[in-house]
């Protein structure tokens, strides 16, 4: 209770930090007003293309956030099992945490339809994390029990779904909630560049060339939302099943 409480009054503090910012500076394309903001979320979801944008925007990221993680998983097991292999994707790791997000993002506009290039900046970015978990999974393993399959004569395959996948899930879990979160915002930062029909950052970026602030704030809030949502269905979903 103590906790609600203290997150409910840091809320309250910034909603007031918010207003009177707004008051101070007194312009509404600098800095709108909390009921200028509330008006524009009514006019954005009252729009006919609204859910359709968020349900496009949504895909691209859970497609993206998917394939990182099978990338990942399968790129990690395989670092595990050759060290050349491992050289391989250590530096493609590097690469894809190393180069600027916005050199990629044009990059991947010259390569590949602007529909794709949101979802694949999203996997880009997540893919590292993904990877770097599975990999530490695996190698930080017990030495005892390793020692005790190769008494028992444990063959490789056994030991990758008994062992070492349940123990991946594991540590994966603790990380998805955050990875998806960054995915979320990274298809969104592509979106805004290449400008893909019903997306989030396609919105953004014409509420930002009509000067409209507030419309600016407004997606940001259904933003903020959308991610508050997915990280409780997330959480939810990942405390409900065992492996």
């Amino acid at each position: 209770m103590k906790n609600k409480k203290l997150k409910i009054s840091v809320f309250i503090i910034f909603l007031a930090i918010w207003q009177i910012s707004s008051m101070i500076v007194n312009s509404e394309v600098i800095i709108p007003s909390i009921n200028a903001t509330i008006k524009q979320i009514v006019v954005v979801i009252s729009e006919d293309d609204f859910y359709l944008t968020i349900l496009n925007s949504l895909l691209r990221s859970i497609t993206g956030f998917l394939t990182a993680v099978m990338l990942g998983v399968f790129s990690g097991i395989l670092s595990f099992c050759n060290k050349f292999l491992k050289e391989i994707f250590t530096f493609i790791t590097k690469i894809c945490a190393s180069v600027p997000t916005v050199a990629i993002i044009l990059l991947l506009l010259i390569w590949l339809r602007p529909n794709f290039v949101s979802m694949l900046i999203g996997c880009i970015m997540v893919f590292p994390m993904i990877y770097q978990s599975v990999f530490c999974s695996m190698y930080d393993y017990d030495k005892n029990i390793i020692k005790m399959l190769d008494v028992y004569n444990i063959d490789f395959k056994k030991r990758i779904k008994k062992i070492y996948m349940p123990k991946i899930f594991i540590d994966l879990k603790k990380i998805i909630p955050t990875s998806f979160s960054i995915n979320f915002k990274m298809v969104i930062a592509g979106e805004v560049i290449s400008q893909p029909k019903y997306a989030i950052g396609s919105k953004l970026y014409l509420e930002k060339i009509y000067i409209n602030t507030a419309g600016v704030f407004s997606w940001i809030v259904i933003i903020l939302f959308l991610s508050f949502l997915i990280d409780k269905i997330l959480n939810y979903i990942l405390s409900v099943k065992k492996y």
